[in-house]
Parts: C-alpha cells; sequence; structure tokens
C-alpha cells in the first residue's frame, strides 16, 4: 500500500495550523492519518490492480487523500459544535465537511463503476455459484465474468 499524499499536502491545506511533534495533532500523529485515509481509499478501488501507478489516477487519488486528511485534522482540532439542519437531521459545524463527503462521494462513484481512475487497467472478476441446495443433490456450476 502506498500513501495517495503527503504530510507536506495535508499541512499546506491546512493554512494557519501548526502541525509539531507536541501539538493537538502531531507529526506521527498525521502520518497516521494519512496511512489510514489511503488503506481506506485502496478498499473503494477493488476494480482497480493495485498499486495505481498512473500520473493522472495519482492526482486524482492524491485530491481525495487530501480531502479526507485535512477533514480528520480539522476534526480534530475545531469544537465539535452541532446545529440542526432544515431536514431534521444534524450536522457537525465543521468547515472541511463539504470537502470530506465530496471525497466520501467520488470513491463510492470509483467503486461503483460510475466514474473511472484516468489511463488505469481495470481487472476483470469471476464470480461461481451453485444451484445445490444439500449435498444430495447434483449441482450445476454457473460461471460469470465481469469486466468493470
Amino acid at each position: 500500500m502506498a500513501d495517495y499524499c503527503t504530510s507536506d499536502d495535508v499541512k499546506a491545506n491546512l493554512k494557519g495550523v501548526e502541525i509539531t511533534v507536541s501539538s493537538a495533532v502531531t507529526i506521527d500523529g498525521l502520518s497516521d492519518i494519512i496511512e489510514q485515509e489511503s488503506a481506506m481509499i485502496d478498499t473503494f478501488l477493488v476494480k482497480y490492480t493495485l498499486p495505481i501507478v498512473g500520473a493522472s489516477a495519482l492526482l486524482v487519488l492524491k485530491k481525495i487523500c487530501i480531502a479526507l486528511c485535512v477533514y480528520r485534522v480539522s476534526y480534530i482540532l475545531q469544537p465539535k459544535t452541532i446545529r440542526p439542519t432544515a431536514d431534521g437531521n444534524v450536522e457537525q459545524d465543521i468547515s472541511h465537511y463539504a470537502g470530506y463527503k465530496n471525497a466520501m462521494k467520488m470513491l463510492a462513484m470509483l467503486a461503483s463503476g460510475e466514474i473511472n481512475l484516468p489511463a488505469e487497467d481495470k481487472k476483470s472478476i469471476t464470480y461461481f455459484s451453485s444451484t445445490a441446495v444439500n449435498n444430495d443433490e447434483t449441482c450445476e456450476f454457473i460461471h460469470n465474468e465481469k469486466q468493470w
């Protein structure tokens, strides 16, 4: 697994936030967040052969990873004020929430095949199923191959 962004990438998107060895979010803590979010991104990329190597695909994933990491850091640093919305739901009053929601939406779209990573080969997934209900029946295996 590769990290899709660096600490410097995240810091550049957190204007006025100091990340040191003793801050609320430490240098090691930020590295852990990047590693966790990169691993989470990989879970959405099941239709691709990892590691992703294409330059333009890596830029897309970098953008997503930065947004997820900035959200995590801002979630730690900002007060968690809860406020109701017009539709009766509750949302956190965190400024980077929109970026997080957009990044998660993009990952879901990648996973569903609604959008694709540029210049990355998709792998085919083979499914096998059986018509047998118990061990006494003869069974027929059905082979389906799905190309994402």
